[in-house]
């Protein structure tokens, strides 16, 4: 039984340490979807900064009540615009993801203490 504790102990230590660069990972891979998108918009709105960009691409709703809002479905090409909703998806799978994967190694860490304490 001990033996099943130290198991337990050390996966969950190594889904910690995996954590770090995993999250790291999903979070450049959303950057450069981000990147992407700006790169498509920034012909046709050329004085928006990527760090707005960002956020209003990320934030679409929120943003619409600032300042220098552009609502992209409208004032792009549909090719353009379309190629933007792929790119938002992506991104949103991702984030996704990178949920799932915090969720599940609390969720095992979690269920590793609670094998501890009350079955071994």
């Amino acid at each position: 039984m001990r033996n099943i504790s130290a198991v337990l102990n050390t996966t969950y230590l190594a889904l910690l340490i995996l954590s770090v660069p995993a999250i790291c990972g999903f979070g450049f891979v959303v950057n450069h979807k981000i990147w992407q998108a700006y790169r498509l918009v920034h012909d046709h709105a050329p004085r928006l900064g990527f760090q707005w960009f960002a956020v209003q691409f990320q934030l679409p709703r929120f943003s619409r009540s600032m300042a220098r809002y552009i609502d992209f479905s409208t004032s792009l090409p549909p090719e353009i615009a379309a190629r933007l909703d792929r790119v938002r998806k992506d991104m949103n799978a991702w984030i996704i993801g990178c949920v799932c994967w915090i969720a599940f190694v609390f969720l095992f860490g979690a269920l590793s203490a609670y094998v501890r304490r009350h079955v071994l």
